[in-house]
């Protein structure tokens, strides 16, 4: 059995999300500020039993609290009305026992199963923080506010104080308006449900947390107690068992070794505090019918190592030992990592099979370089097989492309942050809608692409030469205050830049639009001509746009269908009007003069005509509208501007204008793209 999907309502910014777990581990990815913290915090305070705290509440409800509240009080709806009035923050909890055999013993899932069909396979639990059940309890609270209220109306003269003093009352009784319930839920049929306890839901997941804050702090100030003395100490204590593995082994015979030590410790002191005794008494030794005097002490020599125990390193040359701070963070991280997850391997086996353990890791990456980083994912869930016997589901947040590379993409949760709300994007719907764009994304997936879950905006580019100018121009078009804004611009953004290919890119506009990302797509125009080749058959051979009817490029053609699959200019329709063999890769470049550039959350834009001219290729635009530079005559054709770019290289040609130009020209369609990637109004969508 397994925990298959997760519902929070109305918790921070998490207004209305739905997650799918997966069986072995989760990877929730998204930028700074998307609600991945507040995903772990609110399961852990739930199942914890813990209270919230009135910050906890969305913003945009608080209104509607203020507003309900004041009505109940003067007498404006009653206690039912304002119950049902006023969003509670809930999560509701989805569990799969499919896997489990008729006659196996479900444990502590039992007391949740409330229905009566043999067939269901799915328990639902719903932990709500709700109203107390008797009004008069809210009376109490805001008994205060009477004093400002005559005749079921608010006194004319004490408006704001009542408002302030309604606030304050709310913000600091909290935990009294909304206490924690949970409820065992008939999936079949939400109005059957029975209370349970919160000593039943603990029981059924025994949650450990591992949180981005590990205390690995090497500022060269020195802590009361090093990083690894509270994990030696779980291992010490009396109630800690082996885990079958040679880690846990060496964990135990360590705690052999120490109760050993400390036998011995204690009996040598007592012989020497025997001494000190007899060598202290000055009026003569009891005699033997008297108690004689004796000393004992009791020594834990656990406790001293668990304060005095740090991590050191031993040189490769000879015996000599280093202090931790002579090292990287990133293994002293990794190390504790592996401790604290063999502690709550430890905890679970006690609890036995019928439970489902919850690892939650904040941002394991920290302090590790991309190689741990990758080694860390690959390796985590053989190592908790291998030190437990029980199945571990591991909920993993992370800001590592790393990471990410490395991971199955169907595991993966994507956080996105609309406005004040934030909603989780499923990978593995994508998958299964688009099956055929996964099959190429997964190979063409690389750390550069994995940016795309972490980026605000997304530029997508031909090559190296657009990738290495972008930056450079996004700078120029700033300080030439090209933007709407002249502080809050595209230059003070995170956007990423993306080497696609002109050919590929509209194979990832699925999934872009399925992210909600706003992107750019900045491809070159690939003008074409019609010829007959060897064999009789019509072809597209580039050609200087002057001279060309036709462009070859791939997404062009993908863009126009997708924006106009209806209209009589449509590709297909285009097509058809052709009494000749034609490639399935062209499209008029008079269709493009039409063409929709903007469609869900995607842009695009190609080189157009710029003084007389239009070049086919981003080097030759530059060239254009750079002609002194390149020492080009006012009456030059397309086709000069193809010769000079025809042998030279795209990173030289770049790096050269970086160099000895970096105020150049801009090409006015890679203008037209930023300004509107600077502030996107996003298209309809046309699916």
């Amino acid at each position: 059995m397994f925990l298959e999907e997760v519902i929070i309502n109305n918790y921070k910014t998490l207004d209305s999300v739905k997650v799918k777990i997966d069986k072995n581990h989760t990877i929730i990815v998204g930028r700074n500020n998307s609600g991945k913290t507040s995903f772990l915090d609110i399961i852990r305070k739930v199942i914890q039993g813990r209270v919230l705290k009135f910050d906890t509440y969305p913003l945009k409800l608080r209104r509607v609290l203020y507003e309900n509240i004041e009505k109940f009080l003067l007498n404006k709806i009653n206690y039912d009305e304002l119950l049902k009035s006023i969003p509670i923050t809930s999560i509701k909890f989805f569990i799969n026992y499919e896997d489990v055999d008729e006659n196996q013993y479900l444990g502590n899932l039992s007391p949740f199963i409330i229905d009566i069909d043999e067939t269901n396979t799915v328990v639902e639990i719903k932990a709500s923080y709700e109203m107390p059940a008797d009004e008069k309890v809210l009376s109490e609270i805001f008994v205060k506010l009477q004093e400002f209220i005559k005749d079921n109306e608010i006194k004319d003269c004490c408006r704001n104080k009542f408002t302030d003093e309604l606030k304050s009352i709310i913000k600091q009784n909290y935990f009294k308006l909304f206490a924690l319930k949970i409820y065992a839920v008939n999936p079949k049929n939400e109005e059957d449900f029975v209370l349970k306890s919160q000593q039943e839901l603990n029981n059924l997941f025994p949650i450990y947390f591992i949180n981005a804050e590990r205390n690995l702090d090497e500022n060269g100030i020195e802590t009361e107690i090093d990083p690894f003395n509270n994990v030696l100490s779980e291992i010490n204590k009396a109630n800690f068992v082996p885990l079958e593995n040679e880690f846990s082994k060496k964990i135990a015979d360590i705690r052999e070794l120490v109760s050993d030590e400390n036998n011995n410790i204690n009996v040598k002191i007592k012989e020497k505090m025997d001494e000190l005794v007899k060598s202290s008494i000055k009026f003569g030794y009891p005699n033997a019918e008297e108690l004689k005097f004796t000393a004992e002490t009791n020594v834990d020599i656990s406790s001293s190592l668990v304060q005095s125990t740090k991590l050191l390193y031993n040189s490769s040359e000879n015996a000599e030992t280093l202090p931790s701070t002579n090292n990287g963070l990133g293994y002293k991280n990794l190390i504790k990592i592996e401790l604290l997850m063999a502690s709550f391997c430890n905890i679970i086996r006690e609890l036995g099979e019928g439970c489902i353990p919850l690892l939650f890791i904040e941002e394991p990456e920290s302090h590790m370089h991309p190689q741990l980083q990758r080694k860390f994912i690959e390796y985590l869930s053989a190592f908790l097989s291998q030190i437990t016997q029980l199945h571990v589901q591991a909920i993993i947040t992370t800001h590592s492309s790393y990471i990410v590379n490395v991971v199955d993409l169907s595991c993966v949760r994507y956080a996105l942050r609309i406005k004040d709300a934030v909603i989780y994007k499923d990978v593995n719907l994508f998958i299964l809608n688009y099956s055929e764009d996964y099959k190429f994304i997964k190979k063409f997936l690389r750390i550069e692409m994995c940016e795309i879950f972490f980026a605000d905006k997304l530029i997508l580019v031909e090559g190296t030469c657009e990738r290495l100018l972008l930056p450079k121009i996004i700078e120029n078009m700033a300080k030439n205050k090209l933007f709407s804004n002249e502080s809050d611009n595209l230059l003070s953004q995170y956007y990423s830049i993306i080497e696609i290919g002109g050919a590929y890119a509209y194979k990832f506009l699925n999934f872009i639009n399925f992210l909600q990302i706003p992107t750019l797509i900045i491809t070159d125009i690939d003008s074409a001509k019609k010829t007959n080749n060897e064999e009789g058959k019509i072809t597209y051979k580039k050609a200087p746009y002057s001279q060309s009817q036709y462009s070859t490029n791939a997404t062009l053609k993908h863009w126009l269908y997708i924006t106009h699959r209806d209209s009589e200019s449509s590709v297909n329709n285009a097509n058809k009007t052709e009494n000749e063999h034609v490639s399935p890769g062209y499209v008029k470049l008079e269709d493009l003069k039409s063409i929709n550039k903007t469609a869900n959350s995607c842009h695009i834009e190609y080189q157009i005509e710029e003084e007389g001219l239009c070049g086919r290729s981003l080097e030759e635009a530059i060239m254009n509208v750079n002609r002194g530079k390149y020492h080009l005559s006012g009456d030059i054709t397309d086709e000069d501007l193809e010769n000079q770019v025809c042998n030279i290289s795209k990173t030289e040609f770049a790096i050269d204008l970086l160099i000895d130009n970096e105020n150049f020209n801009i090409p006015l369609y890679i203008k037209n793209g930023l300004i509107w990637l600077d502030n996107p109004v996003l298209g309809e969508s046309n699916e």
